[in-house]
């Protein structure tokens, strides 16, 4: 009887090393259920009453699941000693294959049969089986063949037989290795032992009964038992009998307890007997607490956690040894206990039971960019060998892409195998290309194909393996979670705009916007608190400004606060622009221009007006160029030309409104912009280290409005464009900041709005020769003398800048008239040599005192 109960506990270990959690089928269920909870006798039992009232006991069925009161002990015991001579012929020999076995555990036993080992027959079925086909449901279910005696050795009326029995001293020890990587200790954790469940379908033939008699032993699986091996993925645990002391009433006699204690009181008055059936078990566990197996590298053990665990054969095998009595031995603390029974050595791995294979996973999909451009975090663990960084995400399986559709592209355009990776667990491989160990082809998709804009799509990758034999497997799903983010479009006023209007009078607004990568936007605007209203739609060229214009009408006399916005193409909100606008019956004169850019296609100054305006001027640069009669593009709104007169960005242009009189009421600077493909420049000459070479100079473009010297880094000079005689021209003071040619000198072109449009390197010439000069006393001395180095023909004197005289010396010195140039000892005097073609060679500042 134990052995069938340790065959169940078995199956139920081996489904524990599948780390699956196990359902009972409805029938294996119900029999294990109903085996106790019969209402009607069987035929077996029938007659098995009918041999007790021989006895002189009489039962009905709720008895048998009663025990024996103490007279029915005693008359049962006399009657089975006098019924065993009357049947010799059925007595079976007596059993001898227990007299090696250590009796000092137990007086109760049974063998499995050693013509049959039983099955292990395991299933498994996924929850969801595209999201991932290895985590659901597993179902372990043995059935293993038992035979033996109960108990063995003489024991008239069974009363030790009995003692081990109620204390439920008899079982066996189950030992199940698990698949390499498997921890068994975490998969020992995850058993809901509460729906792990043992049966037995045992037989026995009583003398004197023509049909063999069902019995059903209460069993448990002793957890406090349970040793683990020196192999990480063994473990053995004890199956065994039930303490009465220690259940209910109701759940002992749960049990056919008169037939087990009759047969048993049989068996050990007569010392014969015969046992034969099977055991069957299930053992449930709870996958989704297992923590992954110890050989998972992945973060949180995401590859395998709560999952099939892989196998390079891609198949899950456990093997099942139940070490019944004849592989235990008491040792030190076995004696009346079978859970602290020893196994003795050699005899781990007995009655091994024959077990079917589980189909599970070698491969895994992990997403990865090929182009290896948004694979941007570095990876803890490599999981392909040499690629050091990965895509974000919270894991392997769920991974994050964001795409910027300006600077990027469109994913939606991106090749469709472009994150395609799969990785196999053991080589840490990307077997993707298949053609790889046994693998003969791979198929890898993801769904949906196309995605929308500025919002989280899960895009769902799954595939599969086919190795050489055709045998297809199926890999876990993974999920790429991608944005294509649009820009933001910027929406921007130009010119003035009106803050004060007439009543009746419409407010016009313009400005331009630039959507990077939008190619429409409709304007929208707010007055006040109320709903967005919406306006006119434009086409528009990504990363193109485009001009825009909103009149709103019907506003109410006082003071409204004006909001618009763009919404692109893509249905994304550019920022919002806000406007103050007073409506008066008498307001004062007002005057807007929008920008001006200078381009054919473009010839005239627009903008708004007040009602008392009568007339608008153009003045450019100062000068009056055009007139323009008032609301001649509209109510309130004007347009005067200009083409001919605006010619570079850098113009001072500026219109003026004046009344029925002439008279200027109000006036406006317009913002001038550089024509369309007209190309940003700048230049620097050369610059030599000299006293008299002061000054960076250079050319630039039309849209330049200030030039700026940087020196090593530093800021040190600021100065207006055309400042050098010239439209186009400048210079800009650096003679006290430039010290030596390796000096790292930079002149920076800004635009209007203070942002640096271009810029160059100057490049730093120094003399090469040298010069010395004499101290000159004005009381007394007339001339400066010196001597110089280098290919000098001419000395020149320089007062503040200008020549005043020079020699043409002979040799290596020189003798310079100074008395009539220099007069005062705050004058700046300088002694220049130069060569023969009027290149500078060196300069010496002179020391001048009174």
């Amino acid at each position: 009887m134990n052995r069938k109960f340790l065959k169940r506990t078995l199956i139920s270990a081996v489904a524990v090393s599948l780390l699956v959690t196990n359902l009972i089928p409805a029938p294996t269920m119900a029999n294990a259920q109903e085996a106790t909870k019969k209402s009607a006798m069987t035929a077996a039992e029938k007659e098995f009453q009918a041999y007790l009232s021989k006895a002189g006991i009489q039962i009905d069925g709720s008895d048998l699941n009663k025990n024996m009161t103490a007279e029915q002990v005693e008359k049962f015991t006399k009657f089975a000693q006098s019924e065993a001579k009357k049947y010799p012929k059925d007595n079976a020999a007596k059993e001898t294959r227990a007299d090696s076995f250590d009796k000092s555990i137990t007086r109760l036993t049974v063998k499995m049969k050693d013509t049959d080992k039983g099955t292990f027959i395991t299933s498994f079925t996924p929850f969801n089986d595209t999201k991932d086909p290895y985590v659901g449901d597993a179902i372990g279910y043995a059935k293993l063949p038992l035979e033996g005696i109960i108990p063995f050795g003489l024991d008239i009326g069974g009363g030790k037989a009995m003692k081990d029995y109620w204390k439920g001293n008899y079982g066996a020890r189950i030992l199940v290795k698990f698949p390499e990587g498997v921890d068994a200790k975490e998969g020992f954790k995850i058993v809901d032992w509460e729906k792990s469940i043992l049966d037995t379908n045992l037989f026995v033939k009583i003398i004197g009964v023509p049909t063999p008699v069902e019995m059903k032993f209460p069993l448990k699986f002793d957890r406090s038992s349970v040793r683990f091996g020196e192999n990480s993925n063994e473990l053995s645990l004890v199956v065994r009998g039930m303490d009465k002391s220690q259940v209910s009433e109701s759940e002992w006699e749960s049990y056919p307890q008169f037939l087990n204690e009759s047969a048993i009181r049989l068996a050990a008055t007569t010392n014969i007997g015969k046992l034969s059936g099977t055991a069957e078990g299930n053992l449930y566990l709870n996958v989704s607490q297992y923590p992954g197996n110890t050989d998972d590298t992945s973060k949180d053990k995401v590859l395998t956690k709560g999952k099939l665990p892989p196998s390079k054969t891609r198949k899950i095998e456990v093997q099942l040894f139940v070490i019944d009595r004849g592989g235990l031995v008491a040792g030190g603390a076995g004696a009346g206990n079978i859970s602290k029974a020893q196994v003795i050595p050699g005899k781990e791995y007995i009655n091994k039971s024959e077990n079917n294979q589980i189909a599970t996973w070698r491969e895994y999909i992990s997403l990865w960019d090929n182009k290896d451009k948004f694979n941007t975090v570095l990876s803890a663990n490599q999981e392909v060998i040499g690629e050091g960084y990965e895509l974000p995400g919270k894991n392997i399986f769920d991974r994050t892409l964001n795409v910027n559709l300006f600077k990027d592209g469109d994913y939606n355009e991106f090749e469709a195998n472009r994150f395609d990776r799969i990785v196999d667990y053991y080589t840490h491989e990307n077997v993707t290309a298949g053609g790889v160990n046994d693998i003969s082809s791979i198929s890898l998709s993801h769904t949906p194909q196309t995605i929308g804009y500025n919002k989280e799509t899960e895009v769902k990758y799954t595939g599969s393996v086919t190795t050489h034999d055709g045998v297809k497997t199926n890999l876990s799903s993974a999920i790429l979670r991608t944005t294509i983010n649009t820009e933001a479009s910027s929406l921007n006023f130009t010119g003035s705009q009106p803050d004060t209007i007439q009543t009746g009078q419409s407010l016009n607004l313009a400005g331009n916007f630039n959507g990077k990568t939008s190619d429409a936007f409709v304007i929208h605007y707010k007055v006040d608190n109320r709903e967005w209203a919406q306006l006119d739609k434009y086409s528009a060229v990504p990363g193109e400004d485009v001009e825009w214009n909103a009149t709103i009408a019907g506003l109410s006399k006082g003071k409204h606060q004006i909001q618009v916005k763009a919404v692109d193409s893509f249905g994304k909100d550019s920022n919002i622009l806000t406007h103050q606008v007073t409506v008066a019956d008498e307001v004062e004169a007002y005057l807007t221009a929008n920008d001006y850019k200078i381009s054919p296609s473009n010839q005239y100054v627009t903008g708004t007006h007040s009602k008392n305006v009568d007339k608008v001027k153009l003045f450019v640069n100062g000068a009056d160029r055009m007139t323009a009669a008032g609301n001649n593009n509209g109510e309130g709104q004007y347009k005067i030309y200009a083409y001919d007169f605006i010619k570079n960005a850098s113009d001072n242009v500026v219109v003026k409104a004046l009344d029925k009189n002439g008279k200027v009421i109000k006036e406006t600077k317009v913002n001038v912009e550089k024509e369309a493909g007209v190309e940003t420049y700048l230049t620097a000459n050369n610059y030599k280290i000299a006293p008299n070479s002061q000054y960076v100079s250079g050319t630039h473009s039309t849209d330049v409005e200030k030039i700026k010297l940087f020196v090593n880094g530093v800021d040190r000079m600021t100065a207006g464009a055309n400042n050098n005689g010239a439209q186009g021209q400048y210079r800009i003071y650096a003679y006290d900041f430039i010290k030596s040619t390796s000096d790292n000198v930079v002149v920076k072109a800004l635009n209007k709005s203070g942002q640096v449009i271009k810029e160059t390197k100057v490049n730093i010439t120094q003399d090469t020769g040298s010069i010395t000069a004499s101290n000159f006393k004005i009381s007394t001395d007339e001339l400066i003398n010196g001597t110089f180095t280098g290919n000098i023909a001419v000395v020149k004197l320089y007062v503040d800048g200008v020549a005043k005289n020079q020699v043409r010396p002979t040799g290596s010195s020189y003798s310079l008239y100074a008395a009539g140039y220099v007069t005062s000892t705050n004058q700046n005097v300088v002694v220049t040599g130069f060569d023969a073609n009027g290149i500078q060679v060196a300069s010496q500042k002179v020391n001048v005192t009174n």
